[in-house]
């Protein structure tokens, strides 16, 4: 198993596009407990994938297969974004249109984990569950996925309901959740239960910061709140500070519904390089569920989550959990 360095730097060489490195952060501590798992779940996999016009096929560990997929729907993302940005005017009053994951045209897409479901694709989230609470969550049971698409598939092939990237494995809703946000996979390895989440955050318009955390059930639901700094989450060195005052956690979420969305290129060069300790923390919120959520938290009042948006909030109340 790689260790964090040379992980971070795997992604860095394979994809010079330069995603944010909280994107990274985030990707790479999901990647390595995803590969534990499918590392006791099976062998090395084989797979190829486009780049610069040629393609490689090769053995490779589970995790450099995940870093591949999930890095390189960065990069779409971003593309997609940048496309559509021209047409987005953040200041209106129509919301921040979020484009539909479509594929460009036939080979050239690289793939990240997936699910289709009811005509909506779902993307892997980064949001957790304690292992001991996964049986308390898992609801109703929606079907199996298959697997089949790659990066050579064409756009038929995201009709096909339970159609997926990850191969074939249970699929059931989320207790207490919509099944149009998110959906869950379950699994068992030596009679203990895994669950990852998929969302579905993309072919929408975000009015506010309620379209999208309204529906995580934050306020008044957080059993625990801690915070690390930039270069801790960038290290994944377990080096949290626990925030104690739920009052402004709260307060701050309340706030956190009311923000307005901006596309992530329409205002980074308004924020600047956020990437060190002094403008950056990481925000972690476990819900009374067994759910963590996290929260990239930047200095000058803006939040992220997911890949594709930034919130503004108000100063004051920003300030008051900055400065805890």
């Amino acid at each position: 198993m790689q260790n964090d360095k040379d992980l971070f730097d795997l992604i860095r060489e394979t994809y010079p596009q330069n995603p944010r490195d909280e994107f990274v952060v985030s990707t790479a501590k999901k990647l390595r407990e995803s590969a534990r798992k499918m590392d006791k779940r099976g062998p090395i996999k084989r797979f190829a994938f486009a780049s610069s016009g040629w393609v490689v096929t090769k053995l490779i560990p589970s995790v450099a297969l995940l870093i591949t997929l999930s890095i390189g729907a960065y990069s779409y993302f971003n593309s997609q974004n940048t496309t559509n940005s021209s047409q987005q005017n953040p200041s209106s009053n129509s919301g921040v249109a979020i484009p539909a994951i479509e594929l460009p045209e036939h080979g050239s897409a690289k793939m990240m984990p997936l699910i289709v479901y009811k005509g909506k694709i779902y993307t892997q989230s980064p949001t957790t569950i304690d292992n001991n609470k996964v049986s308390e969550i898992k609801g109703e049971k929606l079907g199996k996925t298959k697997a089949g698409i790659d990066e050579w598939s064409n756009q038929d092939n995201y009709a096909k309901e339970f159609a997926s990237t990850i191969g074939e494995t249970d699929v059931y809703s989320v207790k207490g959740y919509k099944d149009g946000l998110r959906i869950m996979t379950y699994y068992e390895i030596d009679g203990e239960g895994y669950a990852e989440f998929y969302e579905s955050l993309t072919g929408i318009t975000v009015n506010d910061g309620n379209d999208i955390f309204g529906d995580l059930h934050l306020v008044n639901n957080v059993q625990e709140a801690k915070s690390r700094s930039y270069e801790d989450s960038l290290s994944n060195t377990n080096n949290y500070m626990n925030i104690n005052n739920l009052r402004v956690v709260n307060a701050f979420l309340e706030e956190l519904n009311m923000t307005k969305p901006y596309l992530i290129q329409d205002v980074e060069a308004e924020i600047g390089d956020f990437r060190n300790n002094d403008q950056y923390k990481e925000l972690t919120l476990h819900l009374n569920d067994g759910t963590a959520v996290t929260l990239g938290v930047i200095k000058g009042g803006y939040i992220s989550y997911g890949q594709s948006l930034y919130f503004k909030m108000n100063d004051q109340v920003f300030e008051e959990l900055w400065n805890l």
